[in-house]
């Protein structure tokens, strides 16, 4: 017998996240929109993940809530594609196992889908840890419409749980998921993406993002500076690809100084960041060679100790302000 699709494949990753799991779940259980489906991806996790993920399978159903597993732990960029490749919907949206959905955001997120240009949404969203509200991610970076690729070099205003991809217009990409990345493989897909589709938002909060330490985020920071690099080189190095050829044909070069900019900038942080853990070495291979800052590679031979989080502080602000 036919099955009808889902108009919403709902794609949660997990690896290890019981803690959170049943807040996020019940989030999207109670969506006043009821036309989706869950691939729930367990990253071979260890604890009872899939179990609670079972129970609410034999509630809801097999053809609701779909669970695979992997053999082994993959980064998850890896584990994103998997479970993308396993969406039925037109339309995909990302609920981590930490985060949390308000009753209506599916509902009223849709229905910036009727202009047929736009590709990606995305809503506000509320950075809370335990029970207080922190702040909101548009008060952070304000956002904008269409083609937003620039403005997100400069800040990424969108928060994974907040956002929807239409499907045919991922289509449009080459690949969706950079294997190797585990922190930023969704930054690095929204920003591939604005390059060939628009996006519109709701300014108002319909998703809230957990702050804990047991995320990826808070246990390895080292891991995401270095991804940012990786990302940073491989726009830089893209832009200046095809150098004669028509901006079609390399969308990237438009965005020339602004690639170059991200690539400074991050370049920046790694070396101030290696410099406060006394690296030298690292920290003058990652001073960036054509920025104000290139000073510092020479002053890091004038003073060889590790940087005070004090003088990082100040170079923080001067990086904000030349950066601005």
């Amino acid at each position: 017998m036919y099955k009808k699709s889902p108009l919403i494949t709902v794609v949660m990753n997990c690896l290890n996240g019981e803690k959170y799991l049943k807040e996020a779940l019940d989030s999207l259980c109670a969506q006043t929109l009821t036309d989706w489906e869950l691939v729930f991806w367990d990253n071979d996790s260890r604890d009872r993940s899939r179990e609670i993920v079972f129970d609410y399978q034999k509630k809801y159903g097999a053809d609701k809530i779909k669970i695979f597993k992997s053999q082994t732990t993959v980064p998850l960029g890896q584990s994103r594609f998997w479970a993308f490749k396993k969406a039925r919907g037109d339309f995909i949206a990302i609920l981590d196992v930490d985060d949390i959905w308000l009753s209506d955001k599916l509902e009223n997120q849709m229905r910036l889908f009727d202009n047929n240009d736009v590709g990606l949404t995305v809503t506000d969203s509320v950075f809370f840890r335990g029970t207080e509200d922190c702040y909101t991610c548009f008060s952070k970076h304000p956002p904008e419409r269409g083609r937003v690729f620039g403005h997100l070099l400069r800040f990424n205003f969108m928060s994974t749980e907040a956002m929807i991809f239409r499907k045919s217009h991922l289509n449009r990409l080459s690949y969706w998921f950079n294997p190797s990345y585990t922190m930023v493989c969704d930054y690095d897909l929204t920003l591939r993406l604005s390059l060939v589709t628009e996006v519109d938002y709701l300014d108002i909060p319909l998703s809230k993002w957990r702050m804990h330490g047991l995320s990826e985020t808070s246990k390895r920071p080292w891991l995401l500076l270095k991804e940012l690099y990786e990302l940073s080189r491989d726009l830089y190095s893209k832009s200046y690809s095809n150098d004669d050829s028509a901006s079609r044909d390399n969308p990237y070069s438009i965005y020339r100084n602004g690639c170059k900019r991200f690539y400074n900038e991050v370049s920046l942080r790694l070396a101030l960041e290696a410099w406060r853990e006394g690296d030298l070495y690292s920290a003058r291979c990652f001073f960036p060679t054509d920025s104000p800052f290139f000073v510092l590679d020479c002053l890091s031979y004038i003073y060889p100790l590790p940087l005070p989080q004090s003088f990082i502080d100040i170079l923080k602000r001067v990086k904000r302000i030349l950066y601005k």
